[in-house]
């Protein structure tokens, strides 16, 4: 063991690094996770890290209940997550976007393919041949997992108010102040607003 600056270095031979800190005294003032406030604690102390027991938490860019919901083909949940984890996010908005046209085509979930099929074969890059591909219309973009998020998430920025009267009782819905041709969910949030249903009807 050797000392470098004010840090102890030990040999790291169980995966564990300790560190040892500066002694200094000092009191805690209105630190919520003190146990009491303005007790005095000695911050020199031993800092123990298992590397073994730290977990790496991955942030998906699409939730994997979003493709599940969408999908509608629920059948061996546990593996498909996984799969779904491990796909990229290139990958997974690739997903989002031909399942419409793909469920289109597959009416009948009896002869849509498992989930997991259709992810392991990469499906989304197929051609879909057969029953006639209809654009989704508006209202079903509507219903898409990806604006019912984002739509929820202006809602509670304006702290379901509408932002023209105030009104906080009759229907709320979020306005686009304008449309350049993108997906609702895809547009800044700043282009979004709450409305009650009448201001709504008004500005439209």
């Amino acid at each position: 063991m050797k000392k470098i600056g004010e840090a102890t270095e030990v040999a790291n031979t169980k995966k564990r690094v300790y560190l040892e800190l500066p002694s200094k005294t000092f009191s805690i003032k209105n630190d919520p996770f003190s146990p009491r406030t303005g007790d005095k604690i000695n911050t020199r102390m031993i800092h123990d890290i298992d590397r073994d027991e730290i977990k790496k938490v991955k942030v998906l860019n699409i939730p994997f209940d979003d493709f599940w919901n969408l999908y509608d083909k629920k059948v061996g949940k546990d593996g498909i997550e996984k799969k779904w984890e491990s796909l990229t996010n290139k990958d997974r908005i690739a997903v989002m976007d031909y399942l419409p046209r793909y469920i289109l085509s597959t009416p009948d979930k009896m002869f849509r393919k498992h989930p997991k099929t259709f992810l392991n074969n990469k499906s989304w890059n197929d051609e879909i041949i057969g029953k006639p591909i209809f654009k989704p219309v508006y209202g079903d973009l509507l219903r898409d997992p990806r604006w019912q998020r984002k739509k929820s998430e202006i809602l509670q920025r304006d702290d379901f108010t509408c932002q023209l009267c105030a009104d906080t009782e009759t229907e709320l819905q979020v306005h686009h102040k304008k449309y350049t041709g993108l997906k609702p969910w895809e547009y800044d949030d700043k282009e979004l607003i709450t409305l009650c249903i009448t201001c709504h009807k008004k500005i439209s």
